[in-house]
């Protein structure tokens, strides 16, 4: 909040000038109050310059807004920087001489801990310096050892006078079970989480608490990876964002839960590159976006196939073809292949999507108008019934030709 006082008439008059972004606010599920709620403003402005990124993040920002928020008048702009979420480098190689600054962010503590561990053991990453946004004090990895130690009590394996559980609710539980079951009966979903970082670890929790404390204690104007959970990263910037997949597709998808509201909050971290997760991509196609580009036809080699149905593009009369941009989502192991698409498949066939999100495709609408009369010179109507998500859902296709457009 700014406070500013003008004289006018020789009467002072006092103003204040509250500035944030209310599509930022993590909601009350995570114990933060949104101060624009608190307030009745007599004037409003929207600041959409970023100038933390370049357009091409600014563009999926956009996107987030109008599929998660439903923000359909307002219009994210990025600044002059060079940025792509569509050729980003591979996260699974680390140049030791590159200055990338990256952070993997994660909605969860235990996906968090899950690629932190994965990360350090890892040869690739061995000249890597790492760190915990916020420090590693703030994700509690002292209590998951606090966990194994009670699972060595539990066992026989130790006692509580050789072994100390310094957390007291912890040390009030017999077992690991028990402890699981009052997690889930209050709903303490960080002591859950802790509990999956031990069932995730095993034996080797220690291990991997004494590796992460080892590797990630440098400074963090100073690492070239940090790990940082989506709340941990506000107000934070990094070069390149990686955002990981936290739960199974099909159990995320609904356009505007509050979990999904994390979306832009965790993509707006990327200053020049952004590696997309499941939800990003989601929230892109629900734009009518196929990340697809029209390219002039004498701009393809000549042995180039279809990306759907293999047939060769060489000899097509068209003047334009259908360029096929490539992204990645780690979380599912590899990145779209580009490519081109002949006219039949650009036409008729069903837009790409990812197959471990199959039932996407007849929601979307196709920008087949303006397509057809770039590429066929005539107009086509098609005319679709879709149901809403998660119901039964037909769709039928009646066409309607103008010739002579």
């Amino acid at each position: 909040m700014y406070s500013h006082t003008l004289l006018r008439g020789g009467l002072a008059a006092h103003y204040h000038v509250f500035v944030g972004d209310s599509y930022q606010h993590l909601g009350p599920s995570r114990g933060t109050v949104s101060a624009f709620d608190k307030v009745t403003p007599t004037h409003k402005f929207y600041l959409s310059q970023s100038f933390r990124f370049g357009p091409e993040v600014s563009y999926a920002a956009q996107c987030v807004l109008e599929s998660v928020y439903g923000v359909c008048n307002r219009t994210v702009v990025g600044s002059r920087i060079k940025d792509s979420f569509v050729h980003t480098p591979d996260p699974r190689v680390f140049d030791p001489n590159s200055k990338l600054k990256r952070a993997y962010i994660a909605k969860s503590n235990f996906e968090l801990y899950k690629i932190a561990t994965e990360i350090c053991e890892d040869c690739e990453y061995i000249a890597a310096s790492m760190t915990f946004a916020g420090g590693m004090s703030k994700y509690g990895y002292d209590d998951v050892m606090d966990i194994y130690n009670l699972y060595l009590i539990q066992e026989g394996l130790a006692t509580r006078e050789t072994v100390n559980i310094q957390n007291p609710l912890v040390a009030k539980f017999e077992t690991i079970a028990s402890l699981t079951t009052f997690a889930k009966s209050v709903e303490d979903q960080d002591l859950h989480s802790k509990i999956m970082m031990f069932h995730y670890s095993g034996s080797r929790t220690p291990n991997h608490v004494t590796l992460l404390t080892q590797r990630c204690g440098t400074a963090a104007s100073e690492a070239d990876i940090t790990f940082s959970t989506i709340g941990m990263a506000k107000g934070l910037e990094w070069d390149w964002v990686i955002l990981k997949d936290d739960a199974p597709f099909d159990t995320i998808r609904v356009s505007r839960s509050p979990e999904r509201r994390l979306l832009y909050v965790s993509l707006t971290r990327a200053k020049k590159f952004l590696t997309i997760n499941s939800d990003v991509l989601y929230a892109i196609i629900l734009a009518r976006d196929q990340l697809q580009v029209l390219v002039a036809r004498e701009s393809v080699g000549e042995n180039v196939k279809c990306l759907h149905c293999h047939a060769p593009i060489i000899g097509s009369p068209i003047p334009l073809l259908i360029k096929v941009l490539p992204y990645s989502i780690p979380s599912y192991g590899d990145r779209f292949r580009e490519g081109y698409l002949c006219p039949r498949c650009t036409i008729w066939g069903r837009p790409r999507v990812p197959d471990f999100m199959p039932d996407v495709w007849p929601q979307i609408e196709y920008e087949i108008v303006p397509r057809l009369m770039l590429i066929t010179g005539k107009l086509m109507l098609i005319f679709r019934k879709l149901d809403l998500w998660f119901s039964t859902f037909y769709h039928q296709e009646k066409m309607i030709q103008f010739h002579g457009l």
